[in-house]
C-alpha cells in the first residue's frame, strides 16, 4: 500500500470573530490578507510537503484552488517543484502529485504540459499528473468561461 501526504496551502490567519462577520472562506475579502503573513502560509505549506516527504510518505500531493483562504495556491506545479527540487537533492524518493490543474478553465493547455513535463524532469520521473475538469465556479464564474465550452476545452 502506498500513503501520501495531501497538503492545501490554507491562509492561516484570519482575524479574530472571522466566522461571525463573513458567510465564507471563499468569499472573504482580499483585505484581510497580511502580505508577511501570506508568505508565512505560502511557505510553511513548502516546509510541511518537504517533512512529509522527509518522513518517509510515498508521494506528497498538491492540488489547484487560489481563489479561496483555505486553499491560496493559485498553480500547484511551482510548490510541487521547489519541494522536487529539494527532495531530488536530497536523495528522497517520494512521487510529486499534482491532483489537479483545472484543463477546463485554461486558454493554454499546453503551457500546463509544459509545466508537468519540466517537473517530470526535475522530479526524476516521478510525476503523478492530475488533469481534473474543474468547477463550474472555477471555470465560468471566475475565468469567465462559457459553461457551454468547459467539457470541449478539457477533452
Amino acid at each position: 500500500m502506498k500513503v501520501s501526504l495531501f497538503e492545501q496551502v490554507p491562509y492561516r490567519f484570519m482575524p479574530e470573530g472571522f466566522e461571525d462577520r463573513y458567510s465564507s472562506v471563499v468569499t472573504a475579502p482580499y483585505q484581510l490578507v497580511e502580505p508577511e503573513r501570506m508568505q508565512e502560509s505560502l511557505f510553511s505549506a513548502y516546509v510541511e510537503l518537504l517533512h512529509g516527504a522527509r518522513a518517509g510518505f510515498d508521494g506528497i500531493c498538491v492540488t489547484e484552488h487560489s481563489q479561496s483562504s483555505y486553499d491560496i495556491s493559485p498553480n500547484p506545479t511551482l510548490l510541487a517543484s521547489a519541494v522536487a527540487c529539494a527532495a531530488r537533492t536530497e536523495g528522497l524518493d517520494v512521487a510529486i502529485a499534482v491532483l489537479g490543474r483545472s484543463l477546463g478553465k485554461t486558454r493554454e493547455p499546453l503551457k500546463i504540459a509544459e509545466e508537468y513535463a519540466l517537473l517530470d524532469c526535475i522530479s526524476g520521473g516521478r510525476l503523478i499528473a492530475g488533469f481534473p475538469v474543474g468547477l463550474s465556479y472555477d471555470a465560468n464564474l471566475n475565468a469567465s468561461l462559457p459553461a457551454v465550452e468547459t467539457r470541449e476545452r478539457y477533452r
